[in-house]
């Protein structure tokens, strides 16, 4: 073959790897498109790619939270007086604002806007990244709020009211809508009444909202009492329009233990009772389908699962552990690994095989990035493990967290750990 030929047939080979799915695949998974905040030593770090910078120093910091275009990280400094504060840092300038001295504020960024809205002892208030920079504090949106999520436009807020007691024992939970007209006029739009006891349940207060992919239906857990949510609380769903809720199961209070599909309205959530996460928490789908109201298991018999993320509409990839009965010692507890779940077929694949004296937490998947990641622990150290989304080419990204808190083996590592997802609703920078 003539040598101009051969050179020819080369570049259109090199074109065609280039274009094909294998090569955006590999540039899909590349670490440099990765980010990631997490805490070492109680100090909150930043890492982008293979690049790690120290963001703070000697401070107690818990919860970092992404603003939904990645330019902003919110905070909490918890103070030794058992006060806290709320800060931000800006990747673009390097700087870090506070925000406000709190009482550990519950605080969730705008899916449209750089606003930070943040909940702290019944008071919402929310600020703007602009005002900022000026030095002006967050005003206040409403007083009296139990919990709250932003509106999926991002005009204003869903929130809940808290029960109060009374001498037949508890008050009704209003839900109500605050526009930010609303707020300007200091009014609030009724969407439902939660009575606090019925025959079914008992509940006093809520959590967050997720609004469903169609936006027609608003999962939240309805809690109890302190000492008995640690045991037990009521999953609900409630129509958008405020006509129709439905008890989809009971479930732990944990907010990330229910995850909508990515595209249709079924929604996976933990379900079961007890304290104990080595036992009855079973992965559940409610498909809130015209011919079924029933919630599908896909937990096996002799398993338990915990947190998951999901993969695509059809496949959810959850940490997965052997039930056991509760033992004082620790070293006697199953360690979980990451399985991913047909949903359709209801069968499970394991995905890791971490070493022995070790399990994988926390599946995340970054959709645009084909890429999932996941914490590794012995219950004594952690680290993060990244790899494509499927679980190959898996390998150790981010050395030496700290642990996330503990509850009965109930884990949540978002109080060290949030890894950035690009959005596709992300807006531009200002």
């Amino acid at each position: 073959m003539p040598v101009v030929y051969k050179l020819l047939f080369t570049l259109v080979f090199l074109f065609v790897q280039v274009l094909s799915p294998l090569g955006t695949a590999v540039a899909k998974g590349d670490d440099s498109e990765l980010k990631a905040a997490f805490v070492r030593d109680q100090d909150l770090w930043l890492k982008i790619g293979k690049q790690e910078t120290m963001l703070t120093e000697g401070d107690n910091v818990r919860y970092p939270q992404w603003s939904t275009d990645g330019q902003w990280l919110a905070f909490e400094k918890v103070l030794d007086n058992q006060k806290s504060e709320l800060w931000v840092y800006d990747l673009d300038a390097q700087v870090t604002y506070k925000i406000a001295d709190t009482t550990f504020p519950i605080y969730r960024w705008s899916q449209h806007e750089n606003e930070l809205a943040y909940l702290d002892q019944s008071v919402l208030k929310v600020v703007s990244m602009d005002d900022v920079f000026e030095g002006k504090e967050g005003h206040i949106v409403l007083r009296g709020v139990g919990q709250y999520a932003w509106l999926p436009n991002g005009s204003g807020f869903l929130v809940s009211t808290e029960a109060n007691p009374t001498d037949e024992g508890w008050g009704d939970i209003e839900l109500l809508t605050v526009s930010k007209q609303e707020q300007e006029a200091n009014q609030t739009t009724h969407l439902y009444t939660l009575p606090s006891q019925t025959e079914d349940y008992f509940v006093i207060s809520t959590s967050g909202f997720k609004w469903s992919p169609d936006l027609k239906w608003i999962a939240f857990i309805g809690r109890p009492t302190a000492s008995l949510s640690a045991d037990g609380n009521t999953l609900f769903a409630l129509s958008a329009d405020g006509q129709e809720l439905l008890k989809l199961g009971d479930m732990l209070n944990n907010e990330n233990w229910f995850q909508w599909g990515p595209t249709k309205h079924q929604l996976a959530f933990i379900e079961g009772t007890g304290r104990m996460a080595t036992q009855n928490k079973n992965l559940t789908l409610h498909p809130f389908s015209w011919w079924t109201n029933k919630g599908k298991d896909l937990t096996p018999a002799g398993d338990v699962d915990w947190d998951f993320d999901w993969k695509d509409e059809r496949t959810i990839t959850v940490s997965r552990a052997e039930e056991s009965r509760w033992e004082e010692d620790e070293s006697q507890r199953p360690f979980p690994v990451l399985v991913q779940v047909d949903t359709k077929r209801k069968k499970g694949q394991s995905i890791t095989s971490p070493m022995r004296g070790f399990g994988d937490f926390y599946p995340q998947h970054i959709q645009s990035l084909d890429t999932l990641t996941w914490v590794r622990s012995d219950r004594y150290s952690a680290e993060v493990w990244r790899g494509r989304s499927d679980g190959s080419q898996a390998r150790k990204w981010i050395n030496d967290i700290d642990l996330g808190s503990n509850y009965y083996e109930r884990w949540d590592w978002r109080t060290v750990l949030s890894v950035y997802q690009p959005s596709d609703t992300a807006f531009d920078k200002k």
